[in-house]
């Protein structure tokens, strides 16, 4: 089997830039964060497009939210709560890939 090469780029909460530029009110669902990143393949460093990326709260048997990579290997997931995450990432022919412990934070 392949191995999938995970790369994490952003784990972000909006909640302090937006207080701290002056922006519009931030109401209670605002404190959201987002995950973001690119998949490709560890051996060619070709993209993976349209693989499973899965958001789990840390010990969840059972995803809550996710998406598919684009046809360049890239997927972002919003509206994430703060919190300790499990994401993981599938696709056909490749070997799960795991990354533990993803912090969303409020950036306070």
């Amino acid at each position: 089997m392949k191995n999938i090469f995970f790369l994490l780029f952003l784990l972000s909460a909006a909640l302090s830039l937006k207080a701290q530029t002056g922006g519009p009110y931030i109401g209670p669902n605002d404190d959201k964060g987002k995950i973001t990143g690119s998949v490709t393949d560890s051996v060619t460093k070709q993209p993976v497009d349209y693989a499973t990326v899965s958001i789990y709260k840390q010990g969840s048997t059972s995803p809550f939210n996710g998406a598919s990579t684009d046809p360049k290997g890239n997927f972002t997931v919003d509206g994430i709560s703060t919190g300790d995450y499990k994401v993981t990432v599938d696709f056909l022919g490749y070997k799960r890939r795991t990354i533990a412990h993803v912090i969303i934070s409020s950036g306070n």
